[in-house]
């Protein structure tokens, strides 16, 4: 599941520090701590403003073990481009 946000949001959920986890094709998968608390985001760089989203950890442990075990960058954007659009490509 993917929600999008906006960017006070981000920097609330991520006000103790954010690491970037991968860039690719203007997407950037984030980690973000507030507390005790850990966030999982992913920023849209190709829209401008630029687009925030938020993501569940079994999401983006998806695409990052994806981006790791070096798959077809192409197939990486399609998964992404499925999260926010839906499997249908919806909105």
């Amino acid at each position: 599941m993917i929600t999008k946000i906006t960017d006070k949001i981000y920097l609330d959920k991520a006000q103790n520090g954010a690491r970037t986890l991968f860039d690719l094709f203007g997407y950037r998968l984030l980690d973000g701590v507030k507390g005790d608390d850990e966030s999982y985001f992913l920023i849209d760089f190709n829209e401008s403003p630029h687009i925030f989203y938020e993501l569940e950890l079994r999401d983006a442990y998806d695409l990052l073990a994806m981006y790791h075990v070096k798959c077809d960058k192409e197939f990486i954007i399609e998964r992404i481009n499925s999260l926010i659009y839906g499997e249908d490509g919806d909105v």
